[in-house]
């Protein structure tokens, strides 16, 4: 399956992170259950959740 998703603000293709999940340079955001999103400077998307002490 490749990525065919372009981004509605810029028109540049995204780029994907997860399944499911692309990016754009702009700070867009797409998923497939959410739709479009603009990322925040707090959202922060890793690979292992760690827990702090």
């Amino acid at each position: 399956m490749t990525n065919k998703r372009i981004c509605p603000i810029c028109n540049s293709k995204m780029k994907q992170q997860f399944i499911g999940l692309l990016h754009c340079k702009c700070g867009i955001s797409y998923h497939r259950d959410l739709g479009y999103f603009k990322r925040n400077e707090n959202m922060i998307f890793v690979l292992e959740r760690k827990k702090d002490r």
